[in-house]
């Protein structure tokens, strides 16, 4: 049976989030792959979920909004949720949808690195 290919930087692929606590996601959902290729040995990729967007997260700095096109593979008008990197293990990913732009990967990158704290950003907190 031939492997899957790796997650890479900058693809959005399907995530199985389950088990999760409290307010964490949960079930799949799609989620943007964060992490450098060339960092770690272990097959663990940091990843930034995305869920579907609602209004009320138009003026929130964390939530990033994408509209779907042929690229990202999205099927509707979603955010990708900074507040919530994790890292998970490759098994529990389910299915490349597409992947994000250069700039699109950055920006995330950026304010991820604000929310944690790493860049200074008025507009998080």
């Amino acid at each position: 049976m031939p492997s899957r290919p790796l997650p890479r930087r900058g693809e959005i692929w399907l995530v199985q989030f389950t088990p999760g606590s409290g307010r964490e996601l949960i079930d799949p959902h799609p989620a943007l792959v964060l992490s450098r290729d060339d960092v770690g040995i272990l097959p663990l990729r940091v990843v930034v979920p995305l869920t579907t967007f609602q209004e009320r997260f138009a003026t929130v700095p964390w939530m990033i909004t994408l509209e779907p096109d042929a690229t990202n593979g999205l099927r509707r008008k979603s955010v990708v949720d900074c507040f919530q990197p994790r890292s998970f293990d490759t098994g529990r990913f389910l299915e490349k949808w597409g992947e994000l732009n250069q700039a699109q990967v950055e920006e995330v990158a950026r304010t991820v690195a604000a929310v944690m704290g790493i860049l200074p950003d008025k507009a998080i907190g």
